[in-house]
């Protein structure tokens, strides 16, 4: 009985004390959930890629991949790759088809993630890039603009395919403002 009222205690202290309505509140971790999965089913994809932030890569060619699920926060249809070269080598070197972004050849490794429709100010903000040399040397993002460059969130992700495949990951990035919005504190600063 005293572990029902505390916890009865805690949420109206918590609902006081975040100056959001119950609606907004219940909302934004609902959302905050949605960004802490990824489960996606792809199409124009081949290979095998593993991603831990911006370390990984594989041997995957995903510049033209779209897919629907969930990713990135978005519940739909997403872009792995294609916004950008990669330019880290000569497009020469590696082929202009194959140097854009999304693509894994073990030397020069990258990924993306682009809502294909975006709905809202909170899905834009959720699209990223990574990059990096040899599996284990990010490439920081140089500017804004830049397609090409470091600037993901702290997760975790597999894809698979040939032709079709699936994607699933874990953003411990979101994982950690869910946890923190629990108590009122917006660490991402994604909520209405």
């Amino acid at each position: 009985m005293k572990l029902h009222r505390f916890i009865k205690l805690f949420f109206l202290l918590l609902f006081t004390f975040s100056c959001q309505t119950d609606h907004f509140y219940l909302k934004n971790r609902v959302e905050d959930l949605k960004d802490i999965i990824t489960l996606g089913v792809e199409k124009e994809s081949l290979g095998v890629s593993f991603w831990f932030w911006c370390l990984g890569g594989g041997l995957s060619y995903n510049a033209s991949t779209k897919g629907i699920g969930m990713r990135g926060g978005t519940i739909g249809f997403y872009e792995t790759g294609g916004h950008g070269n990669i330019n880290i080598l000569s497009a020469d070197l590696i082929g202009k088809h194959r140097n854009r972004m999304g693509s894994s050849y073990l030397i020069q490794n990258s990924i993306q993630h682009r809502p294909m429709y975006r709905n809202s100010e909170r899905e834009k903000g959720k699209s990223f890039d990574a990059l990096n040399l040899l599996l284990l040397v990010p490439i920081p993002k140089q500017n804004q603009k830049d397609n090409a460059g470091c600037d993901a969130p702290l997760h975790l992700e597999t894809s698979i395919s040939f032709f079709y495949g699936i994607r699933l990951g874990l953003n411990l990035n979101e994982l950690a403002d869910f946890i923190f919005g629990v108590g009122g504190f917006d660490m991402l600063d994604d909520d209405e």
